[in-house]
């Protein structure tokens, strides 16, 4: 009995604590509110695994020791982000700071910017280095730069390169344009116009839309320096003709940019003119939550962006670009790599966070954006969103 009692005060401070925090986590969710501490810190009760992605049943890659603090940079449905690619269960995690500087526990208390735990001052981690800041200190993209400033705050509405200074084609004469099928995942591309040339180290994926400049022996497409795409081998097709004029905007003809986002193949295009400067799958809305058709104008671009709702609260949505009214928008995606074909977002496009970057740069106000090919829903698309609506909150 000795032993036990002079733990009780945590014990039971813990016990108070954990239960109205979250109480107000599930009622703040359920009305589609910001999360008290998201933004915040944490403790961790226990030791845990940690995840790579925003989900319990993505890979583990590493763990995460009891007593640790954490800084909360999102929330997912039985998850807290807390690092680059560090995902840890929320049921392993106590709130103890709220983004407002706020303790969260009765056993946490404040005396200016020093913090106690039952009566020890402990030290608060710093927090999460957006997206951006790491691109200002270190720009990998050519062009000029026109934010003045190291941080640029959450949900600004603000250009970060001259996107008049950022283009990606070669300029070279469009001959062809070509889109890759879907017979494999991916096809081959080689150095050299022939069947036994060296590989090239990249590949063209399905259902790419790909701009040659060079057509050798009507089989072989020069879709860049030394890289060459087959339109058939064995007898198979693997290429063909893309009439992208059939929803494209006057920028096609005039030279200007554009995007056009193939819903039905869950593939985004990036256009100088009639020239595919970038591709990349993505991940549109999920049954219930579809991405509209239609053709629209970029009118909002944040680089560090807050998206919250019942099953999400998240920080530093990067590279985030709004297109239709509703405020659908296309930005990147650190919860998830999952990228095979199917929808799965709140009607957002998801794409990998170097692609949206070098698209955020690129892209001016104003830039056109089509979306077509409704994606049609099938009864796996239907059962993963109703498996997944159970727990929102």
């Amino acid at each position: 009995m000795r032993r036990i009692l002079p733990i009780l005060p945590l014990l039971l401070a813990l016990f108070f604590s954990v239960t109205p925090t979250l109480l107000a986590t599930e009622s703040a969710a359920a009305q589609g509110f910001r999360l008290r501490e998201v933004g915040g810190y944490g403790l961790l009760l226990r030791d845990t695994p940690t995840f790579a992605y925003g989900s319990l049943d993505s890979a583990t890659n590493g763990q995460a020791k009891k007593g640790e603090i954490v800084y909360i940079n999102g929330w997912q449905i039985g998850v807290y982000h807390v690092g680059d690619n560090r995902w840890i269960a929320s049921s392993a995690v106590q709130p103890i700071v709220d983004v407002g500087g706020r303790p969260m526990a009765n056993y946490v208390t404040q005396n200016g910017n020093q913090y106690y735990m039952n009566g020890q001052a402990i030290t608060l981690p710093g927090r999460h280095m957006t997206q951006v800041e790491r691109f200002l200190r270190n720009p990998d993209i050519a062009g000029t730069v026109i934010y003045r400033d190291t941080f640029v705050p959450m949900n600004l509405n603000t250009e970060i390169m001259d996107a008049s200074t950022v283009w990606y084609s070669t300029r070279e004469p469009v001959v062809a344009t070509m889109r890759v099928t879907g017979a494999y995942n991916f096809i081959y591309l080689r150095t050299e116009p022939r069947d036994d040339a060296p590989k090239a180290s990249t590949f063209a994926y399905a259902h790419e839309i790909l701009t040659a400049y060079e057509v050798v022996d009507n089989r072989w497409y020069r879709i860049g320096p030394n890289l060459w795409a087959p339109a058939s081998f064995g007898g198979e097709t693997l290429m063909s003709p893309e009439n992208a004029a059939a929803y494209a905007p006057q920028e096609y003809y005039n030279g200007g940019k554009w995007i056009s986002i193939d819903l039905k193949r869950q593939q985004m295009t990036a256009w100088e003119g009639n020239d595919v400067v970038m591709a990349t799958r993505i991940k549109s809305g999920k049954y219930g939550y579809a991405t509209p058709t239609g053709t629209w104008k970029i009118y909002d671009k944040q680089a560090n962006a807050r998206m919250a709702g019942n099953d999400y609260d998240l920080l530093d949505v990067a590279w985030t670009q709004y297109f239709t009214p509703s405020r659908v928008a296309i930005h990147s995606a650190y919860w998830h790599n999952n990228y095979n074909g199917r929808p799965g977002s709140h009607g957002c496009v998801n794409t990998p966070t170097e692609v949206a970057k070098k698209l955020f740069m690129w892209s001016p106000m104003g830039t056109t954006v089509v979306t077509h090919n409704a994606y049609v829903y099938d009864q796996t698309d239907i059962r993963d969103a109703q498996k997944w609506s159970q727990y929102e909150r």
